[in-house]
């Protein structure tokens, strides 16, 4: 790709990245080379930290994972990084500065904050509009349209796309959850069924179908859910399905009217869930209803190693400004880091196939 695309796009072109299968860089919708795989890892480190500065010795694992490199080698990968930037008419928005790195990019155009701008909404929503939460998390894992990160391979990557994977998934059993309470048990039964095929061991997928099978009035294939869970785990792990799921077909067989309370749909004991962005730092918070407190996984700065970038700005006061936290992309750059949601019943799980809109 020339670079009569950034000439023509002009300073003002909408620069994207996106994760739909490769990483990859448009300016102006058209694609534009990125470096190699190294160069990439770099890449996402820093979008990952959110604008904020990211410690030399972190970028470094991110890339080199635990093979020896030295500082040089970074510096190298970063002055090619700051060169593309400068190619599309963006020659600052990576700088360094006291060991650090830096990538100045409004969250609003990074995918996967506006997916975590979404959950949050969502979780405050949750439990007092039930249909906005779901609506919320609906238009959040529309965002997913693969798989993260593909192709790309390193211990690091493959954390932080195992962690995306299972976010998604979190977020999709809580918009499960506030829908059914929402009244919807009918319309997500399609999707539910396919995420329990897909998830056959996951006693939170099938806790929520039992949920709405038995709102929708089937009773015995609630209780067949059980059943096949417990047939999958004594085959696979040699163990049948922990209490609370046993507890609940306990509640159906006798029918009992309190599972038709809304504080019925919660799992005894959740805490786990999708993270979404504390909103004064970089790193995870679990995402949590107000019933729960969670933890944090929080990006700790490694101190300074005395190293200076060749080209970083003089010492001063260490600044992090945080871009506007708007959903529209400004004129600038944008990523796609996310992945499908599979399920053939639709995006959501509806009747309706909602696949690939946006």
């Amino acid at each position: 790709m020339t670079k009569e695309i950034a000439v023509k796009a002009g300073p003002e072109a909408l620069v994207e990245f996106k994760v739909l299968g490769a990483l990859q860089m448009t300016v102006g919708g058209q694609p534009w080379e990125l470096g190699a795989e190294q160069e990439q890892r770099l890449l996402v480190a820093l979008l990952d930290a959110r604008g904020a500065q990211v410690p030399h010795g972190r970028l470094m694992e991110a890339v080199w994972d635990d093979q020896h490199a030295a500082k040089d080698d970074l510096y190298k990968l970063a002055y090619t990084l700051r060169k593309r930037f400068a190619a599309v008419g963006r020659p600052s928005v990576l700088t360094g500065r006291s060991g650090t790195y830096q990538l100045a990019i409004p969250p609003g155009c990074v995918d996967v904050h506006r997916f975590h701008e979404r959950v949050e909404q969502a979780r405050v929503a949750v439990g007092r509009d039930d249909a906005q939460a779901a609506a919320l998390m609906e238009d959040a894992l529309r965002l997913h349209q693969g798989e993260p990160l593909a192709g790309m391979r390193g211990r690091w990557v493959d954390n932080y796309r195992h962690g995306l994977v299972e976010e998604r998934r979190a977020v999709e059993l809580r918009l499960y959850e506030a829908a059914i309470r929402d009244g919807q048990s009918r319309e997500r039964l399609p999707g539910l069924q396919a995420l329990f095929r897909e998830r056959p061991q996951d006693e939170g997928v099938a806790w929520l179908l039992m949920h709405a099978l038995y709102r929708a009035g089937r009773q015995p294939d609630a209780l067949a859910v059980r059943h096949d869970v417990d047939g999958h785990l004594v085959d696979t792990i040699g163990a049948e399905s922990l209490r609370p799921l046993r507890e609940l077909y306990d509640r159906i067989l006798r029918q009992d009217t309190g599972l038709l309370q809304p504080e019925a749909l919660s799992y005894p004991g959740h805490s786990a869930g999708a993270r979404v962005r504390a909103p004064d730092r970089p790193g995870w918070q679990v995402f949590h209803d107000d019933r729960d407190q969670g933890e944090e996984k929080v990006m700790n700065a490694a101190p300074d190693d005395g190293f200076q970038d060749h080209d970083e700005q003089p010492d001063g006061p260490a600044a992090n400004p945080e871009p506007a936290a708007s959903p529209r992309c400004q004129p600038g750059t944008s990523i796609v880091i996310n992945g499908a949601v599979h399920a053939p019943g639709g995006v959501i799980g509806t009747q309706n196939n909602h696949y690939g809109q946006s």
